[in-house]
């Protein structure tokens, strides 16, 4: 499986967890029910390194590993939650 394949995957779960369990629930007003951001290290020279957020195309990372903050709107949480 492609790692940038997962946001993908939980947006369409989304999708069809508003439509099957919650038809009566209006979904947000907001363009789509998920907002991905990718983290990076700050500093990839230093160990000790905070992550932030960029945006940028599937696979232009450097790393072998891929680490999202994810805001979900679910049933639960129609404003968001974030991941």
């Amino acid at each position: 499986t492609y790692c940038y394949d997962f946001p993908l995957a939980f947006e369409t779960a989304l999708e069809h967890l508003w439509e099957s369990q919650h038809p009566g629930v209006k979904k947000p007003c907001k363009k789509s029910l998920i907002s991905v951001k990718e983290l990076v290290f700050s500093n990839p020279e230093s160990s000790c390194t905070s992550l932030i957020s960029v945006e940028r195309p599937p696979g232009f990372n450097e790393f072998g590993m891929v680490a999202w903050c994810l805001e979900m709107s679910t049933p639960e949480f129609p404003m968001g939650r974030k991941l």
